[in-house]
């Protein structure tokens, strides 16, 4: 009896893993391919895309590779300073995410060569790119390098976790439009609806995929 029963509880602990991969693989790739749509629409980018973009035209790294190494920079800063901010899923975003965004920008191109085309490109973008995150964060594997850094600096300050990013957001901004990067009407775009897309796909699916995943079924 005690054997099914570690059995059981086994079998149950994979699938839950299985399920929780499955969400992070997904998001990761969902949120690498919104950031590749916003790149190519090259009318400006939410702050830390902006960053991303600023570093690979000051490097000439692509843009999934500066990825990369700040997500690497970030997490090992996260580990140090507080272990439980980081997770699987933290480790899966910096292996994954820059090549994810480099095969993403590599396949896509802009159909239209017009304003509110790539106005569109940038709204569809961001829309995939929140729904990513959602699926990623639903799946409570380990916060992502940025988000890691922002709830341990919210903690270490005492200062709100919304002021803490919307400084940080500022920073990327600016360092990312020093180095060379567009700053322009998809900034305005991306910043203003990005939040609200995250939140409104947490509200609507995050409950109902945490519960999926935690089922048995």
């Amino acid at each position: 009896m005690r054997k099914q029963q570690i059995k059981a509880v086994s079998k149950a602990y994979l699938a839950m893993w299985i399920k929780k991969l499955s969400l992070l693989l997904l998001g990761t790739y969902l949120l690498a391919f919104g950031i590749a749509m916003i790149v190519r629409a090259n009318i400006g980018a939410d702050p830390w895309t902006t960053f991303m973009i600023g570093w690979h035209k000051f490097s000439g790294l692509t843009i999934g590779e500066v990825n990369q190494i700040f997500a690497l920079v970030i997490l090992t800063i996260n580990y140090l300073t507080d272990k439980k901010k980081v997770g699987i899923g933290s480790i899966l975003n910096v292996i994954l995410i820059g090549p994810f965004i480099d095969v993403s920008i590599s396949i896509l191109s802009l159909p239209f060569d017009l304003l509110w085309g790539k106005m569109l490109f940038v709204g569809i973008g961001t829309a995939i790119e929140s729904f990513g995150v959602a699926l990623y964060v639903s799946a409570s594997a380990g916060a992502g390098p940025i988000d890691g850094l922002t709830l341990i600096l919210s903690k270490k300050t005492k200062t709100s976790i919304k002021m803490v990013r919307i400084i940080m957001d500022i920073i990327a901004l600016a360092m990312g439009w020093l180095l060379g990067a567009t700053v322009g009407i998809g900034t305005i775009i991306g910043s203003a609806i990005e939040g609200p897309f995250i939140e409104f796909f947490l509200n609507t699916y995050g409950k109902n995929i945490s519960q999926w995943v935690k089922s048995t079924q």
